[in-house]
């Protein structure tokens, strides 16, 4: 099975990474094509790392590759949930949270400062919590009122990072993953089948162990007994992840 799958993601079929972004280009159009060049540079690096054997950094690439698949999931769901838009939102909206939480940065990148806010004068109203207000034109207007209070510069760092907290939702990559793993139910109709069996089971629990590993967490430094005054730490198998990456490289193989 693993083998089968392994020559699957092998031989997977994506554009060369020479991609060419229009402006005429939609915005949907422009982030799928950024998004499809991450997944093939990580689909190159993930070969590389299965085959020298490098466990832990292959299984890193490979929840890297579960979350760029399900953003460009969401991102190409844009038609009439305005997916697109508000990744873009939600992304700006991050960066100037982390820029004004380090004071130091946002003092010396000003400009970038005043270029975010004008992508979220675009964007930002896509982001606004839905427990504030309910119809669009209104969440234009506060919109439109917040920024004006983030682009101030008489208000501390520490009052707009509140601001933002308040207004805005801000992103969350397992979200992504949790709509990744709806769509997978969807398509492969597999909810009939018991829960161990079930591909949403197997990505709910790669990406626990994917995040335990990025974070150092104390599991990725387990330990078998070799001898009884040695220990070794445990090889996890890079033959875990191998589905994953199958899964998703057959989930976008249509966009």
């Amino acid at each position: 099975m693993f083998e089968d799958l392994y020559e699957f993601i092998k031989n997977y079929n994506l554009d060369d990474t020479n991609i060419i972004i229009h402006d005429s280009d939609e915005l949907k159009d422009k982030l799928l094509k950024i998004l499809k060049k991450r997944i093939y540079d990580a689909k190159q690096a993930y070969i590389v790392l299965v085959d020298n054997n490098l466990t832990s950094d292959a299984i890193l690439i490979a929840g890297h590759i579960l979350e760029t698949a399900a953003t460009i999931l969401y991102v190409n769901d844009s038609d009439t949930k305005y997916h697109a838009q508000k990744y873009i939102a939600k992304s700006s909206i991050m960066r100037l949270y982390s820029l004004f939480k380090n004071v130091p940065f946002a003092e010396s990148l000003k400009a970038s400062i005043e270029d975010t806010i004008s992508s979220l004068r675009t964007y930002g109203s896509y982001i606004i919590k839905d427990n504030l207000t309910v119809k669009q034109s209104d969440k234009n207007t506060l919109n439109a009122f917040i920024l004006n209070i983030l682009s101030n510069i008489h208000v501390p760092y520490k009052a707009k990072t509140k601001v933002i907290g308040y207004f805005y939702e801000l992103p969350t990559v397992s979200d992504n993953v949790r709509y990744f793993c709806k769509r997978m139910e969807l398509k492969y109709k597999t909810k009939s089948l018991e829960e161990i069996k079930q591909p949403l089971s197997l990505v709910s629990a790669f990406y626990d162990h994917y995040c335990t590993i990025k974070h150092a967490n104390i599991e990725c430094c387990c330990y078998e007994e070799l001898e009884a005054d040695k220990l070794k730490p445990i090889n996890f198998s890079p033959k875990q992840s191998i589905p994953i990456v199958a899964y998703c490289l057959d989930m976008i193989q249509n966009i």
